[in-house]
């Protein structure tokens, strides 16, 4: 658990620093940035501005964070239409492919139907809306605002039947440690 959350702090702080490269000359405002995990995408129509942010954050990381970025996995190319981590890029806007969603919709039917009644179900049912919580984030973030409400309003759901499967579940232990007691 650890990990993730660690994982995440160090991603905002480079967000931060990111944010006031791209955002810090008015002439850069064309550019787009996105970060999945450790995945990081500027994208712009225009390759010199791109290739002067990535000098900026390449030193940036260097002299602040004391990282490198990976050079195997770095490129600088156009993105339009191009697909990247599994975003489909177009020229006004980052969307997340139809397909993705679909998956998603599946894996939430697929939920209705998992059974809550062992601490091991009840477990692997917090597993399970975590991952649903976390691939609707990944839709909210990364797609347009006329499809959002709706992904959003899952999420609140998911995170009340969050809270509701760990009030479970520490009940369940409490319980089962009264039911031992001398």
């Amino acid at each position: 658990m650890a990990s993730p959350i660690l994982s995440e702090i160090i991603g905002l702080k480079i967000d931060n620093l990111i944010n006031q490269i791209i955002y810090s000359d008015v002439e850069k405002y064309d550019l787009k940035y996105t970060r999945y995990y450790d995945d990081i995408i500027v994208s712009s129509n225009n390759i010199d501005r791109l290739i002067l942010v990535y000098n900026s954050i390449n030193e940036i990381f260097k002299n602040t964070l004391k990282l490198e970025l990976n050079n195997k996995k770095t490129r600088i190319q156009s993105l339009k239409g191009a697909s990247v981590l599994g975003l489909r890029f177009y020229d006004d806007s980052i969307r997340v492919p139809g397909k993705y969603r679909n998956e998603l919709r599946g894996i939430i039917y697929r939920y209705k139907f998992l059974k809550e009644d062992s601490q091991f179900e009840i477990e692997n049912k917090i597993k399970y809306v975590n991952k649903i919580k976390s691939s609707i984030n990944y839709v909210i973030y990364n797609s347009p605002n006329e499809i959002v409400d709706s992904y959003k309003i899952q999420l609140v759901n998911f995170n009340e039947e969050h809270k509701r499967l760990a009030d479970k579940l520490t009940y369940n232990i409490l319980d089962s440690f009264n039911d031992h007691s001398i």
